[in-house]
């Protein structure tokens, strides 16, 4: 993970699943998680990775910080 100073956050993850509205990302941790598009603002996909720049609210608010 790495931040900026533009209030986001860098997340390394697998999508698992993705809808209009949301990725279903693996982070890690014990559980997957719904991220909304609405609180992405860039992604990287790197083959089977990527990495989601989003809003350290929303990283801060799934427990991902």
């Amino acid at each position: 993970m790495r931040r900026s100073n533009d209030n986001t956050v860098d997340l390394e993850v697998v999508i698992k699943h993705e809808t209009d509205k949301a990725y279903l990302i693996d982070h890690g941790g014990e559980e997957e998680v719904w991220m909304p598009k609405s609180q992405v603002r860039a992604v990287e996909k790197n083959g089977r990775t990527a990495t989601l720049t989003v809003t350290e609210w929303i990283a801060n608010e799934k427990g991902l910080i």
